[in-house]
C-alpha cells in the first residue's frame, strides 16, 4: 500500500465573505502558516449563492487581495451549478482570471428544486468547461452520484474530483467507495479542507487509512510545484514561488 503524504496545499476554503463562513484572508494565511502549508485557495462560493461575493469581487480579487501574507494565497472560487445546460454563475471570463475553479452544487442552490438526472446532466455538461478544474464534494448525502459514471467523465474531461474533509462525518461507506473507483481507475484528486474557519484549514482530520490503494502521484495538492503544473497556473508570484520550492525539492 501506499502512503500519501500530507498535502502542503489546501485548495478549497472560505472566509466571512461566504456569509456563512469566518475569519479573514489574514487570519487564514496564519492559520495555513502555522499549519506548515505551502499555500492555500480562498474559494469563495459564487454569486448565485445568497449572501456571497458579486462577480466584481472575482474580478477585482488580484487588486484587493494581501500581497505580504505569511503563505502564498491562491485566488478561486467554488463556483455553482445553475441549470441543465452546465452553465455556472461565474462568467467564463472570469473564472480564466482565477488560479483554480471549483464547482458544486448546493442545497442551498439550483439543485434544490431538481430531480438528480438533472443535477448530473448539469454537471457531466459543466466538466467539459476547459475553465473547470475541480468537482467540489461528488460525495455528499443530498445528491447520491454514480462514481464509475462521473470517474469516466472526470477522465474524458480532465477534471479533478475532491476528497472533501468537511464531508466525511457519517459518509465513511461512501467515501470509501467513491475513494475504492478512484484508485481503480487512477483518478486525479485533491484533498482538501473546505475550510470555513482559520482553525479547520489543513488536514487534521484526514484519515489516511481511507485512502488505500490511491496513489501519491494522483493528489494534485500534494505541493504547489504541482498545483502550479497540472492546473495550468500562470501568475508570475505563484509560478516564482512554485519554482523556489521545487529547487529545494
Amino acid at each position: 500500500m501506499s502512503i500519501i503524504p500530507t498535502p502542503k496545499t489546501d485548495l478549497h476554503t472560505h472566509t466571512i465573505a461566504s456569509d456563512h463562513a469566518d475569519g479573514s484572508w489574514e487570519e487564514m494565511a496564519q492559520a495555513a502558516f502555522e499549519k506548515g502549508l505551502q499555500a492555500f485557495a480562498v474559494t469563495e462560493h459564487g454569486p448565485s449563492i445568497a449572501r456571497c461575493p458579486h462577480i466584481g469581487y472575482f474580478a477585482n480579487l488580484p487588486k484587493i487581495a494581501p500581497k505580504n501574507l505569511p503563505v502564498m494565497m491562491l485566488y478561486g472560487v467554488e463556483d455553482d451549478l445553475i441549470d441543465t445546460d452546465g452553465r455556472t454563475a461565474l462568467p467564463d471570463e472570469v473564472k480564466a482570471q482565477l488560479d483554480i475553479v471549483l464547482l458544486g452544487t448546493h442545497t442551498f442552490g439550483w439543485v434544490r428544486n431538481v430531480l438528480l438526472s438533472d443535477i448530473k446532466k448539469g454537471l457531466y455538461k459543466a466538466m467539459e468547461n476547459p475553465h473547470i478544474d475541480v468537482i467540489s464534494h461528488p460525495v455528499n448525502p443530498w445528491y447520491p452520484m454514480d462514481y464509475v459514471e462521473i470517474a469516466k467523465v472526470a477522465l474524458d474531461t480532465n477534471t479533478v474530483l475532491e476528497f472533501n474533509l468537511s464531508k466525511i462525518d457519517f459518509q465513511e461507506k461512501t467515501w470509501r467507495e467513491f475513494l475504492g473507483v478512484a484508485a481503480e481507475y487512477k483518478l486525479p484528486l485533491i484533498i482538501s479542507s473546505d475550510s470555513h474557519s482559520p482553525d479547520r484549514i489543513g488536514f487534521d482530520n484526514l484519515p489516511y487509512e481511507w485512502l488505500e490503494g490511491i496513489e501519491p502521484m494522483q493528489i494534485m495538492n500534494r505541493d504547489l510545484p504541482t498545483v502550479v503544473e497540472h492546473f495550468k497556473i500562470k501568475r508570475p508570484e505563484v509560478v516564482e514561488y512554485a519554482e523556489k520550492l521545487k529547487a529545494n525539492l
